[in-house]
């Protein structure tokens, strides 16, 4: 065996012989070759050279370099990666009640390991329920309905199909969502918190003053939030150019928007569809949260955007028309079809129930944007619990 090394003092020699001889001696003592390059005051002597360190079955080296590789910034952020993927596995493990694992503060997480089964997915749907109907009943304004019926769609993505991280939302490599029906933001914010986010109690802040849960989403204050939206029409448009952006960069990372079927009503959805067909952004993924209501009643007494299937086909999309968008069995059908698709962006057009999971809510216009009493909000959460039960 051969070893490769240096001694080194900062500020003189005599040490770095010392060091030098003790290491010369030890390693003859175990019949291993040793040469070492000494550092010092009076700078190098017994330079090693390439063959010396090529040679070597082993090298030694200071310990003060040793330190800075350690913590390198790459070798930070490395292991920082490591340990928050980590977290990742122990929440997800614990999630799904798996042996052996101990507790973990990292909440739910998210693709990238175990598979969590319908029944788990719609558990985890019920509980975000909770959350919308808590989180609008503190603010005493809010849009439950629409949340209530995207909150199966919402939560398979964060649960399941987007690659996201509570420990590091703003990490480059992740998928981006875009709320376009920013109103339904009761939603987003119940999901965030449920996956870890940010706390759970902090849903009974929405609305109110010095708050970072806003009445619509916005990216400069709540943590996993990617864009700022509202105005209908702009989120669609936003997370077009953020798929642009990745193919130009050449970066991996998915696009997923959630579109009110009210809100394609609005010119600025179809220039956009336009946009991202004929430039053929299969990193995105619309969907279209079709519940046939808007604020002031159903799509078709107002203004309907159908057939939505054929707008988006004649802008060159990929269609899934999907069934039941608040069936996590074909929810996962639906984004399995769309990752298989290339060279078009995917349009999944979901049937959903608008106030699902409250009963005095599904299918009533009235609730798109009124908050419950205190009255009506025992009786939402009871329902709720009662349906977490059959679960």
């Amino acid at each position: 065996m051969k070893i490769a090394g240096g001694a080194v003092c900062t500020v003189g020699i005599a040490h770095t012989y010392m060091a030098q001889k003790t290491i010369q001696n030890e390693c003859a003592a175990c019949g291993i070759e040793h040469k070492a390059e000494a550092q010092g005051g009076l700078g190098f002597e017994k330079e090693l050279t390439r063959e010396d360190a090529d040679s070597a079955d082993i090298a030694t080296v200071p310990m003060t370099a040793l330190k800075k590789w350690l913590h390198h910034t790459l070798a930070d952020q490395g292991l920082a990666s490591f340990e928050a993927d980590w977290k990742k596995v122990v929440a997800r493990l614990k999630r799904v009640n798996c042996p052996g694992i101990a507790s973990s503060s990292a909440g739910v997480v998210l693709k990238r390991g175990i598979r969590m089964t319908n029944q788990e997915l719609a558990k985890a749907a019920n509980e975000v329920r909770k959350g919308v109907v808590t989180a609008v009943h503190a603010a005493k304004s809010g849009h439950p309905g629409g949340s209530l019926g995207a909150a199966d769609i919402m939560t398979y993505l964060y649960f399941e199909e987007m690659d996201v991280d509570p420990a590091n939302p703003s990490r480059a490599e992740r998928d981006r969502f875009v709320l376009s029906k920013g109103h339904c933001a009761p939603a987003l914010y119940a999901v965030l918190a449920e996956c870890g986010f940010f706390p759970k109690e902090e849903l009974e802040t929405l609305r109110h003053i010095g708050s970072r849960l806003q009445g619509h989403p916005n990216m400069n204050d709540t943590p996993g939030v990617d864009m700022s939206t509202g105005s209908l029409g702009q989120g669609i448009s936003a997370a077009v150019g953020m798929a642009l952006a990745a193919k130009h960069w050449g970066d991996g990372y998915r696009v997923y928007t959630l579109l009110g079927d009210g809100e394609c009503e609005e010119g600025q959805v179809w220039e956009a569809a336009m946009f991202a067909g004929n430039h053929d952004l299969d990193n995105l993924v619309a969907i279209v949260d079709h519940n046939g209501l808007q604020i002031d009643g159903s799509i078709d007494e107002v203004n309907s955007a159908m057939p939505l299937a054929d707008k988006f086909r004649a802008f060159k999309w990929h269609v899934i028309e999907l069934a039941d968008g608040n069936d996590m069995a074909q929810i996962a059908a639906a984004f399995a079809e769309a990752r298989k698709v290339s060279n078009s962006p995917v349009a999944i057009i979901a049937e959903t129930v608008k106030g699902k999971g409250v009963s005095f809510m599904e299918n009533q216009v009235g609730w798109h944007g009124k908050a419950p009493n205190d009255e009506q909000f025992e009786q939402a959460m009871a329902e709720l619990a009662a349906a977490g039960e059959e679960l």
